[in-house]
């Protein structure tokens, strides 16, 4: 299963009611939603007309993900330190 990269200002097209994109925005997150998991990107654009992690609020968590940092051992890290 695969994960969809979501661009923040989708999710501004949502809840701008004035937004020409709002109906092909919801459309495709249901869509994506169908096929997976989605991320949410708050970087896609050097500069965002808005601040996201001032101008979004968490709603619920949702999941939560183990991540494992690897190498090979012939690079001889046993930790972080």
């Amino acid at each position: 299963m695969s994960s969809t990269l979501v661009d923040s200002n989708i999710l501004i097209d949502l809840f701008d009611d004035g937004s020409e994109w709002q109906d092909w925005s919801d459309a495709m997150l249901t869509h994506c939603l169908d096929r997976g998991p989605l991320v949410i990107n708050p970087t896609l654009y050097a500069r965002l007309p808005f601040d996201p992690a001032k101008d979004f609020v968490p709603i619920c968590f949702i999941a939560s993900v183990p991540i494992v940092l690897v190498a090979h051992p012939s690079a001889g890290f046993t930790n972080l330190s």
